[in-house]
């Protein structure tokens, strides 16, 4: 075999290994979910699977945990950020005058909350399934902690209006990509944006 031919064979067995290697060198954003709504495993599990495209495009991972007890401050100073998913009545308690918005996020407390029931009915009426819509609005809102200074953009995630537009592939911008894997430092935890 010429050294052509086993060069060409050995760049061919180095790309046909598993990618999990390089899947770890991704950095990482824990994601605790405190579900409060009528959200159901199938919207949920679809939700976390589209918020994980959407950020997999980014070259971030996410790893998704289910909380089992209320967090305290040492918990959230921990490196998490707690989804907090309300149906109605309590979504209905919160931003109750401003009945359009589907979602908010408060940087400081590594916080986010997301109204199931407004996003569903959204989706619904535009018959799109409601945890694909759940799971852009998820994205939108933890791009918010990560980049607290981030501003809405015309179009792409972080559009100041999400629509449940199935022909629109919701992805970060280059740059919003960029910021995000910058602030997680490449690390497997959130801890150090608690260190400005």
């Amino acid at each position: 075999m010429s050294w052509r031919l086993w060069a060409v064979a050995f760049v061919l067995v180095l790309t046909a290994r598993p990618s999990a290697q390089d899947s770890d060198h991704r950095p990482t954003l824990d994601v605790v979910v405190d579900d409060r709504s009528t959200a159901g495993g199938t919207e949920l599990g679809t939700a976390r699977t589209r918020a994980d495209y959407v950020f997999a495009d980014a070259g971030i991972r996410i790893s998704w945990m289910t909380q089992d007890r209320p967090l305290d401050n040492a918990d959230i100073s921990r490196a998490h950020i707690q989804l907090v998913i309300l149906d109605r009545p309590p979504a209905a308690d919160v931003m109750a005058g401003h009945p359009a918005i589907l979602g908010f996020a408060v940087p400081a407390a590594n916080r986010v909350y997301v109204y199931y029931d407004r996003i569903q009915g959204m989706a619904l009426s535009q018959r799109v399934q409601p945890g694909w819509f759940l799971g852009v609005v998820i994205a939108h809102e933890l791009a918010h902690v990560l980049l607290p200074d981030l501003r809405h953009t015309p179009s792409g995630v972080m559009a100041a209006t999400l629509g449940p537009n199935p022909s629109v592939l919701p992805i970060f911008t280059g740059q919003e990509a960029r910021l995000m894997r910058a602030r997680l430092g490449g690390e497997s935890t959130f801890a150090r944006l608690e260190h400005r």
